[in-house]
């Protein structure tokens, strides 16, 4: 919900979702702003659960890997379309890479 309306986004389109204290913001190919949602992160992710394409890569991040455009191994970072450079934390970048790589 959002000022008086439902907005309808399609998982396939959602690039990735952010963390920003109680409110989340996803992010949607060709979408020029954000949606914010009020619900935390932890609990997106466990709607998503069953979308194995989404990836937690940072206790800020849950990156949609179709839209992955490339790794950055020494910093770290997943490039998403649109540009997006995002973190993968060193802890969660072994899990990642499997993931990834099939």
């Amino acid at each position: 919900p959002s000022l008086g309306r439902l907005d309808f986004v399609k998982i396939d389109d959602i690039i990735f979702c952010e963390a920003d204290g109680n409110v989340t913001k996803i992010v949607v190919l060709n979408h020029p702003k954000p949606f914010l949602i009020t619900r935390n992160l932890g609990k997106l992710e466990e709607q998503l659960a069953s979308c194995p394409q989404f990836f937690r890569s940072h206790h800020k991040f849950l990156i949609n890997l179709d839209h992955l455009i490339e790794y950055l191994t020494n910093e770290k970072i997943a490039v998403l379309e649109g540009g997006h450079r995002l973190m993968v934390s060193h802890t969660r970048v072994a899990d990642f890479m499997k993931k990834v790589r099939g």
